[in-house]
């Protein structure tokens, strides 16, 4: 079954670019009528904006889309295998950021001109070698060192109409820096019948971050809101309250079976046609997607993805990157699991058998008591609990106290987040997991917050929070 969508001017091809199966939301319950309140306060916001072309920086009014008026046009059964791979690989709380691309522009510092977020590979830099990344260590708690990365997204102006002018390392990107509240790192069939294992050091990129002067042939850029993704849109979705701005991000499946990267990093690995088929010469392997929930976008706020200069910061130019360093051993879980028909999480090594591997699945699949999935247990019935910086706030003032409360809201869902880690991991939570992918990422990244809102009141001229918050960066584990 072939679905085609035209969708803000860009053409999807649901059987490839975006999955098929109509995926039930909220969404369906929606009326497109008069613009939403959060629809309007955007459009205020950008009213006295300069116009495309007048201004190089972005986004312009034009780039955004009430998501309510976006006729449903998304099937998310790709059909083929129906099984699944997921594993937890954090969101970025250890503040894993640079602007380089090893894969594009190899030994370039900064050689992107926008910042990456990165989960996995805790190593990744413009110098990342095959080798240097196989040494390294990973936030993914089933040990996969796979690198997986995708451009920041900052907010511009905030619902309130407070104007975040952040410089970000690169020129033009400006704005509050702001981290994705969940990001699922996927592996399904793409619609094949069968899929067989991904070389291991398969280099691979989606989407065009040069759209704009590239046009639209290799732009994949999929936007929605959570409870909406039966609509997908290539503009920047205006979530209504209670939802959030999602970013889908399907990679290449089908391998020419020889090359593990090529010269446009696009000719080894392309997308399949409808219905899941490879074209000839090539064959089907593990479809890589990424799902990036953004509860830290503000509904009605004003916000970009991070851009090269003079691509106007369009939402048609997101996109994303990866190397696969999973051992032959880890590999062949993924394609058992996803050719057997099962829904795995985490599984550790191998996986992928008949009698495990899913949500209770055995010992032998990597996802039961023994594997860190859905059913084992928190190690040793503990759970992270950080000191409450909340709780030190003077009057925070009127001129950052959006920012500032996103801030503390920011440092909530890490804890909750890190929690659940805690909780997908299970036996896997060695106490070398717990220090280095729970507490120290999570100190890292309070850390920052915490700088910001000293910045924020530093901006706004007005006294600092008493005590040494710098100080309330750690968290530690208690007994349930």
């Amino acid at each position: 079954m072939r679905l085609t969508a035209v969708i803000g001017g860009l053409v999807l091809a649901a059987g490839s670019a975006v999955g098929v199966g109509v995926a039930a939301g909220m969404g369906d319950s929606f009326a497109a009528t008069g613009d939403s309140p959060e629809m309007a306060s955007v459009q205020a916001l950008l009213a006295k904006a300069p116009k495309p072309g007048s201004d190089k920086i972005g986004p312009f009014a034009n780039d955004f889309i009430d998501i309510k008026k976006v006729q449903p046009n998304r099937n998310a059964n790709a059909g083929g295998a129906s099984g699944t791979f997921t594993e937890d690989c954090g969101t970025n709380q250890n503040n894993h950021h640079n602007s380089d691309n090893f894969i594009v522009t190899p030994g370039l510092d900064h050689g992107a001109l926008h910042v990456h977020d990165y989960v996995g590979n805790r190593t990744t830099t413009a110098r990342s070698t095959d080798r240097s990344l196989d040494a390294g260590g990973t936030t993914c708690a089933n040990g996969d060192k796979s690198t997986y990365y995708w451009p920041v997204i900052r907010i511009k102006q905030e619902a309130n109409g407070t104007k975040n002018n952040q410089q970000g390392p690169d020129k033009g990107n400006i704005g509050r820096l702001v981290e994705p509240t969940s990001a699922t790192i996927k592996f399904t069939s793409g619609g094949a019948a069968k899929v067989a294992a991904a070389p291991k050091f398969l280099r691979s990129i989606m989407g065009d971050a040069k759209e704009v002067t590239n046009g639209a042939a290799n732009a994949k850029a999929t936007w929605t809101c959570t409870g909406f993704e039966n609509r997908v849109t290539n503009k920047y979705p205006v979530c209504p309250q209670g939802a959030a701005v999602e970013r889908i991000m399907q990679f290449p499946n089908c391998w020419d079976g020889k090359n593990t990267d090529s010269a446009n990093h696009r000719t080894h690995i392309v997308f399949a046609k409808a219905g899941g088929q490879c074209p000839k010469g090539t064959k089907a392997v593990p479809q890589l997607e990424y799902d990036l929930v953004y509860q830290s976008v503000p509904n009605g706020s004003v916000f970009a993805v991070d851009g090269f200069d003079g691509q106007l910061h369009s939402p048609a130019t997101d996109h994303a990157d990866t190397e696969l360093l999973m051992n032959a051993q880890q590999m062949g879980g993924v394609v058992g699991c996803i050719n057997n028909g099962q829904k795995c999480v985490n599984n550790p090594q191998g996986g992928g058998q008949n009698n495990g591997g899913g949500n209770t699945g055995g010992n032998n699949g990597g996802a039961g008591n023994n594997g860190g999935g859905n059913t084992g247990q928190p190690a040793s019935n503990q759970h992270v609990t950080c000191p409450d910086v909340r709780q030190k706030m003077p009057a925070i003032p009127a001129p950052v106290k959006s920012s500032v409360t996103q801030d503390l809201d920011q440092m909530d869902n890490f804890l909750t987040d890190a929690n659940n880690r805690l909780q997908a991991a299970g036996s896997q939570a060695t106490p070398d997991f717990v220090n280095n992918a729970i507490l120290g990422s999570l100190q890292n990244n309070r850390q920052f917050l915490i700088n910001q809102i000293l910045n924020l009141f530093n901006q706004a001229r007005a006294p600092q929070p008493q005590g040494n918050l710098v100080s309330m960066a750690g968290c530690s584990m208690v007994n349930n």
